[in-house]
């Protein structure tokens, strides 16, 4: 099962990625919400496509960073066992 790990308030919080599509931000549409006013209200998304998972900046204003490479937003980016995404301000491990 692949799924997000992250700090929140200290503590380490997993979110199960089963959804085709995870959109990722403050909005409160977003199935994934933040409080980080670094990031947009809907930042990226991640997409499912069979057993592989991508992810899609949604022309954020601060940009989505897969291990520090910044993304191009609009195009799916193949995402890896322990990739390190920077959302804003917050910090996401992606996990298989």
């Amino acid at each position: 099962m692949a799924f997000l790990e992250f700090d929140l308030e200290g503590s380490q919080k997993k979110f199960d990625l089963r959804k085709e599509s995870i959109l990722i931000g403050r909005s409160p549409e977003a199935d994934l919400r933040f409080d980080d006013e670094e990031m947009s209200r809907k930042h990226c998304t991640i997409v499912k496509k069979g057993e592989q998972f991508f992810i899609r900046d949604e022309n954020a204003t601060n940009g989505t960073f897969l291990n520090d490479q910044l993304l191009k937003p609009a195009e799916l980016f193949e995402l890896k066992n322990e990739d390190e995404l920077r959302i804003g301000n917050t910090f996401v491990t992606f996990r298989i």
